[in-house]
């Protein structure tokens, strides 16, 4: 059971969601493929005090504050730091303890390891090697490291960056038949090696015809991180940090090695049901490798989004690819090359629906939501710690996204419908509703 909680934990969360309704806005169009982390259903509704907030002029920072506030007191997490920037200002926050037995509070700058928000920075590198001629998005697996994928050679690096292999998820192997939050610690806080992640991929049933469906697995990235090295001759670390985090100016921003992070940084803590917090301080990141170990601020997150959106990394016409849903089946995320969409609380100028891009990152103890508008206008990225396994969650980090979202709309949102002067949010599913796909998969 709790190995496939993992998975279904560490994955993309929005897999498993529907789309909000939002309050005074446009619906998604049937068949868009919009997705959220909150689940369908129920909604909670965040107030504009005094009429200040969206299209004001000017962010509320009590109430951005106050969301914040409400993540550690109502949901229990230990800290949470956040980033919010857009036309109607630009604020930094933060909430909780950097640890829960040490009194330092969090503070807006922290570090955080973003897990799966990675991948978009991997992304960027692949895109960066098809811009410069290098590669196609067609570019086979073989015909670069020929083996590496066994019986898999055809597999294309849009499969990889799509989600459309149908590579098997290393991380069932690795967790195992862990049924503990300390059997899990244990079998994480080890040094992996590409090749060993790949291997146990491998021990694993291919899961369908790449490029026939789409399912999240982490081996994608690793794979394409093992392809970035080989043809550049560099460690994935060092071109990120060449070719990604300097020209965005991340310069908190590291591709981690180690178990240790340098610095003032969020603890890792998780818990299981209604047990006690365990500190994940020991895991090693090389167990995510290409498909998640880069640690972050929400600050830097910001810089990365603003850069990403504004072709300093990848040109414009690459990331709008990039930004577009692959049509496959099952993926209800709206998944394209490393991002996937979410409806906007804020509606288009012409009253249609529209979308945020990004990702999250679902490591063992942190979880980190990056998202920005296509222009790169308004964005919104926040880190916690402390999140729960296999117990209903709260809505309190995505009542803070959405919150912020919504204080970056251009202009004032319409008035909601159930409650004047505020925009509906959904809430944020129970893990097992998010497990759910996994289950049926990889138990019983």
């Amino acid at each position: 059971m709790l190995t496939a909680l993992v998975l279904a934990a560490v994955g993309c969360t929005a897999a498993s969601t529907s789309a909000p309704a939002v309050a005074g806005a446009a619906s998604a169009p049937a068949g868009s493929g919009a997705a959220t982390g909150p689940a369908s259903g129920s909604a909670i509704a965040l107030d504009r005090a005094n009429g200040r907030g969206a299209g004001s002029g000017s962010l509320d920072t009590a109430a951005l504050q106050a969301a914040l506030d409400a993540i550690v007191s109502v949901d229990g997490y230990v800290g949470v730091t956040m980033d919010v920037a857009g036309p109607t200002g630009h604020w930094s926050g933060s909430a909780g303890v950097r640890r829960i037995d040490a009194p330092p509070p969090a503070r807006p700058g922290d570090r955080t390891r973003v897990a799966s928000v990675t991948k978009m920075m991997v992304a960027a590198l692949v895109l960066q090697e098809v811009e410069r001629g290098r590669w196609t998005l067609d570019t086979t697996v073989g015909s670069v490291w020929p083996g590496l994928l066994a019986g898999h050679d055809a597999v294309t690096l849009r499969q990889l960056l799509s989600h459309t292999s149908g590579a098997p998820d290393y991380l069932a192997v690795v967790v195992g038949s862990a049924t503990t939050l300390e059997e899990l610690r244990a079998a994480v806080s080890r040094p992996f090696t590409d090749a060993e992640l790949v291997a146990d991929a491998h021990a694993l049933p291919w899961q369908f015809d790449p490029g026939s469906q789409w399912s999240y697995s982490n081996t994608n990235y690793v794979v394409l991180g093992m392809l970035l090295a080989r043809v550049n001759g560099q460690p994935l670390q060092r071109l990120l940090e060449r070719r990604v985090f300097g020209p965005a100016g991340m310069h908190q921003t590291a591709f981690a090695t180690t178990p240790r992070i340098e610095g003032a940084h969020l603890t890792e803590y998780a818990r299981l049901f209604d047990g006690p917090l365990v500190s994940f301080a020991s895991f090693d990141p090389s167990v995510f490798s290409g498909a998640g170990a880069v640690v972050s601020t929400a600050e830097d997150l910001d810089r990365f989004q603003l850069a990403l959106s504004g072709g300093r990394l990848v040109s414009r016409q690459l990331v709008d690819l990039a930004r577009t849903p692959v049509p496959a089946p099952g993926n209800q995320p709206g998944y394209g090359l490393g991002t996937y969409q979410l409806l906007d609380v804020c509606p288009a100028p012409d009253g249609s629906p529209q979308f945020v891009h990004g990702h999250d990152g679902a490591s063992f103890g942190t979880f980190t939501l990056s998202y920005a508008a296509p222009d790169g206008s308004r964005r919104v990225s926040l880190s916690y710690t402390g999140r729960p396994y296999a117990a209903p969650t709260g809505i309190a980090p995505f009542q803070a996204l959405y919150l912020a979202l919504a204080q970056t709309c251009p202009t004032a949102l319409p008035t909601a419908r159930q409650a004047p002067g505020a925009v509906a949010v959904p809430a944020m599913p129970t893990l097992p509703d998010v497990a759910a796909p996994w289950l049926s998969r990889l138990v019983g």
